[in-house]
């Protein structure tokens, strides 16, 4: 329970799990299960990207198990309460679900926040369309949070027949391509992108191998790209 808010706030609740290793640019694991209490206090925890303009906080912590939700859910007698999702932005390459908690919103008792991480850069949007590679496990992160908010939201007094997601920047992009993906279907049932669009240039690879041999590249890579 947040002591001066009026809201209890859950952090670091696993929804999926991130590969590693060989896999580690494939598409998320089920989330992992334990039997003891989760004890949901751990509000650090971000997917790798690149320090930028000083947005990330010392005490957070980059992991690869990074793909954790936060739920918001207010002091209140209501159940059955409305939920948004909130896609954040950062061009795909930089930050992470709990930079913003929308606590005004979450002071109103009518409705329920749930934010999350999912992977950036490489990790999430790598796309070699290969068997390792096949790409875009950002996005896929993204419908994997959506499913376990359908299946588990209720148990937190959420409904899940009225769940909106929305965005900004590339949050925002990220509504407009769910909106479009049948993976998402039934999902969601409202979506307020604020922003950004699916054809943004920063949405687009429009050579994803080439992309990902110049990023290589930066990391010293000499080969030929076709190995």
């Amino acid at each position: 329970m947040d002591p001066d808010e009026g809201f209890y706030a859950f952090y670091g609740i696993p929804y999926a799990t991130a590969p590693t290793g060989d896999n580690k640019f494939k598409v998320n694991l089920p989330s992992p299960v334990w039997l003891d209490t989760l004890e949901a206090v751990d509000d650090t925890i971000i997917c790798s990207q690149q320090h930028f303009f000083n947005l990330i906080p010392k005490n957070m912590r980059m992991k690869e198990y990074c793909l954790i939700a936060n739920l918001f859910v207010p002091d209140t007698k209501e159940n059955n309460l409305p939920v948004v999702v909130n896609i954040h932005g950062g061009g795909f390459q930089i930050c992470y679900g709990n930079l913003n908690t929308y606590k005004n919103l979450i002071r109103s008792k009518r409705i329920i926040i749930v934010t999350f991480n999912y992977r950036l850069g490489p990790f999430g949007f790598l796309c070699l369309g290969t068997k390792d590679a096949p790409g875009y496990a950002g996005m896929k992160d993204q419908v994997a949070l959506l499913r376990w908010v359908n299946q588990n939201i209720a148990e937190f007094d959420g409904n899940p027949e009225d769940v909106t997601i929305d965005g900004y920047s590339a949050g925002s992009s990220s509504v407009d391509l769910l909106m479009l993906s049948e993976s998402a279907r039934g999902l969601f049932h409202k979506a307020i992108p604020e922003s950004g669009a699916g054809i943004a240039s920063f949405s687009v690879q429009t050579d994803p191998k080439a992309n990902a041999i110049e990023y290589a590249k930066l990391l010293n890579y000499t080969g030929s790209g076709n190995e």
